[in-house]
């Protein structure tokens, strides 16, 4: 596992988001459509499984 969030730390990166860092060094757009979504709901809809698969892998 590699902690993305302390790397930015160690670098002194102005900030240390994981979108930050795709579209700095992979200039990869993330999105952020259900970062605020109601994560409370069962069964979870598939873009929401899709979004944190996606946001953490």
């Amino acid at each position: 596992m590699f902690d993305t969030h302390q790397a930015g730390k160690e670098l002194n990166l102005p900030t240390l988001s994981l979108a930050y860092l795709l579209k700095t060094y992979c200039n990869i757009d993330a999105s952020k459509q259900y970062q605020l979504a109601d994560w409370r709901l069962r069964p979870l809809p598939k873009e929401y499984c899709r979004y944190a698969q996606e946001d953490t892998h």
